[in-house]
């Protein structure tokens, strides 16, 4: 690889907030011409730093597959707002390239606002009726995908009743019914809870997941520490970076100005190996 290459890549494993104010002044095809020889690991950290408008244009204008598993490294709230803002056309399109368990969690995301509850939630494991047998519910536990959740207790209209600890069917009978093993509990999330509501909540200091729920008390996900934790880690990223252009002041802007022509290697070079 040659030097000119070699600098242009680090500047954008460094910088990418900033290279993705350069890109947005550019067209969307421009932008995606640079993130089609970018590797992927780079090119997702500038599109997370992108506006979320530029960020779909730019995918929008990739060829092939491209689009599709850089959509995927997103984080799930990142490619929920992305989704919202995609032409109609290819939202299914791109759904329909990855896994359908992904392809579920950002349709459900994408209904909420960024940073939300509902936009940070994942899935339910595990919804079943009181009324279950705890036989019945350790088969479903064993064939579900998801094993760091409780199973939550719904009535017929999805409103939340209470929750089972997976722990607490080890020693139960298997003909007894789950609701004979709940937990009640007042904790809960609704899904309009903005990211620093969240946070304030006390429930964190003795819980890993908290169920998410409608204006109506319907469940709707769980919300888990480890999507706290993705979310809080993105947005400190983001003010640090945020704070080196501050810092550097106009001396960096103007070094920004000659990004286009210091990244032009990595393109021709790929465009070479492929002629």
């Amino acid at each position: 690889m040659e030097l000119p290459t070699r600098i242009a890549l680090a500047f954008v494993s460094e910088f990418p907030a900033e290279v993705a104010t350069e890109l947005e002044s550019h067209p969307s095809e421009f932008a995606a011409g640079i993130l089609a020889e970018l590797p992927e690991a780079e090119a997702s950290r500038v599109l997370r730093n992108m506006s979320t408008a530029a960020a779909a244009q730019a995918l929008e204008s990739l060829p092939d597959v491209r689009p599709i598993a850089l959509f995927r490294s997103l984080p799930l709230s990142r490619s929920a707002a992305i989704f919202r803002v995609l032409d109609p056309t290819k939202r299914e399109s791109w759904l329909g390239g990855i896994p359908e368990s992904e392809a579920e969690q950002i349709r459900g995301a994408a209904r909420f606002e960024p940073d939300t509850a509902g936009a940070l939630m994942e899935p339910v494991a595990l919804a079943l009726l009181g009324t279950a047998t705890i036989g019945s519910a350790r088969r479903a536990f064993r064939r579900s995908e998801i094993k760091h959740q409780p199973i939550y207790l719904v009535d017929d209209d999805m409103q939340l009743t209470g929750t089972v600890e997976i722990a607490a069917m080890v020693g139960a009978e298997a003909k007894d019914l789950l609701e004979s093993i709940q937990v009640e509990s007042d904790f809960r999330i609704q899904t309009t809870a903005s990211f620093d509501r969240i946070l304030d909540d006390p429930v964190w200091s003795h819980s890993t997941a908290v169920p998410v729920v409608d204006r109506k008390g319907r469940l709707q996900g769980v919300l888990t520490t480890r999507a706290i934790h993705k979310a809080r880690s993105s947005r400190r990223a983001g003010y640090a970076e945020s704070r080196t252009v501050s810092a550097l002041g106009e001396l960096f802007r103007i070094g920004l100005g000659g990004f286009a022509d210091a990244i032009a290697p990595v393109r021709s070079d790929a465009e070479g190996s492929r002629s």
